[in-house]
């Protein structure tokens, strides 16, 4: 798959995250803390589609056989206004470095980066 570096490979993140249970005598803390931790893996998830969006554009996949990237995205399961919206932050992230920055740390979900300064690009059909 991709070389992440030495840690987890990232075809076992999935199943990991899809066991979470909570537990009959988990404190309100740990929910918490849980939660938190959850949301920044979305977030860091999110940017990571987006950036994976663009490279799919960039390399042309979906045009090698006549479509758009945003039909692909949709093909492979993404919702139209979630596949607009990678796209829209991948064509904004190499303007917008601070972004950039908190989006791939986690600290912003894309609904506020696509929120924050993301102006609609030609997305195609």
């Amino acid at each position: 798959m991709f070389d992440y570096h030495g840690g987890m490979p990232i075809d076992n993140l999935l199943p990991t995250v899809r066991d979470l249970t909570i537990t009959s005598d988990a404190t309100g803390r740990e929910v918490f803390d849980t939660t938190k931790i959850l949301m920044g893996l979305r977030n860091v998830v999110d940017h990571q589609l987006a950036v994976h969006a663009g490279a799919l554009d960039r390399l042309g996949v979906a045009r090698q056989t006549g479509g758009k990237t945003r039909a692909l995205l949709i093909e492979m399961g993404a919702a139209p206004t979630v596949a607009d919206r990678w796209l829209r932050i991948a064509a904004a992230l190499t303007t917008l470095e601070r972004i950039a920055a908190y989006s791939g740390d986690g600290v912003f979900s894309s609904e506020h980066v696509a929120a924050s300064d993301c102006h609609p690009v030609d997305l195609g059909g």
